[in-house]
């Protein structure tokens, strides 16, 4: 008993106090301060303006942004600026010389004319009128050379091809009189022909008038084609004719006649050859009536003429 009372109950040993937690990163310090906000993200386009960031989006870095810059400004420096509606005349004079090449006057264009041109146009195109006044329009306009040369080869081109129908439709319409006139003549239309060349050479003795009636032309067709004139020289050479006017013979009856009076010629000269004199003297006479119509004379004998 004795030992149950002297016998104290031992208090329970107490457990030892759990550590702290370490404070989380951002949320609590050692020393127990309140935690610090983690500083925002920057960028090099915040302190542009609003209206340049979307333009400065489009780079990765400053560097990339001058550098694009830099070649914009190269470019820039190559282009060149349309005067605008207010421009003076010498700004788009000086606009026009560098972008198309425009000289300062007409004659500052150098131009090649087609072969056919005389050589003296050729050599100064401006000295034609219709050529300087083409390409005064031109320069006024502010075209370029090469412009100019094409616009011009166009224009002699056509002009060729004008000329060409121009001339195609005269020697069909000549050729339609000529039908007329033989289709009115038929049998007479070679005789009335040449009456009409005697009449026109009898009375033309420096060549004018031949002139005018191979260069003068009525409805496109030359003078001396023309039905009309035909029928008039026809009935004026045919009457000198008859009123036994001599006339003078074409260049197409002269041809003829010589090679009637060599067949005879040659046939005197077989005659003789022979000892035919009687056979000789009739060529002779024949050959001397071809001369007679030819307006020449002939050599006086047989004993004098060569073969």
């Amino acid at each position: 008993m004795a030992d149950e009372q002297n016998t104290e109950t031992a208090a329970p040993e107490s457990a030892p106090a759990p550590e702290a937690p370490a404070p989380l990163a951002g949320t609590a310090l050692a020393n127990g301060q309140p935690p610090t906000a983690p500083a925002p993200e920057t960028s090099w386009r915040d302190s542009l303006d609003d209206d340049l960031k979307s333009w400065a989006n489009k780079f990765d870095s400053p560097a990339a942004a001058l550098k694009s810059h830099r070649e914009l400004e190269k470019r820039l420096g190559k282009s060149v600026v349309m005067p605008g509606e207010d421009a003076k005349p010498e700004e788009i004079a000086a606009f026009r010389k560098k972008v198309l090449g425009t000289p300062d006057s007409p004659e500052g264009y150098k131009l090649t004319l087609p072969e056919h041109i005389p050589q003296e146009v050729r050599d100064n195109p401006l000295s034609d009128p219709l050529v300087k006044k083409f390409v005064e329009q031109s320069h006024a306009l502010g075209k370029s050379p090469d412009q100019v040369q094409a616009d011009l080869n166009l224009f002699y081109e056509a002009m060729g091809s004008i000329q060409e129908r121009a001339e195609q439709q005269a020697a069909q319409r000549a050729q339609q009189g000529i039908d007329a006139l033989k289709q009115e003549w038929r049998g007479d239309f070679e005789p009335n022909t040449v009456y009409a060349q005697r009449a026109v050479k009898q009375f033309d003795a420096d060549g004018q008038f031949k002139q005018f009636l191979e260069t003068e032309t009525i409805g496109g067709i030359p003078v001396g084609n023309h039905p009309a004139f035909a029928r008039f020289f026809a009935k004026v050479g045919r009457a000198l004719s008859e009123d036994s006017v001599q006339l003078e013979p074409t260049e197409t009856e002269i041809a003829s006649y010589n090679e009637q009076a060599n067949a005879i010629r040659a046939k005197r000269n077989e005659a003789l050859a022979r000892g035919d004199q009687a056979s000789a003297r009739r060529f002779d006479e024949e050959e001397r009536a071809i001369y007679a119509r030819m307006g020449n004379q002939p050599i006086v004998g047989t004993a004098g003429r060569s073969a």
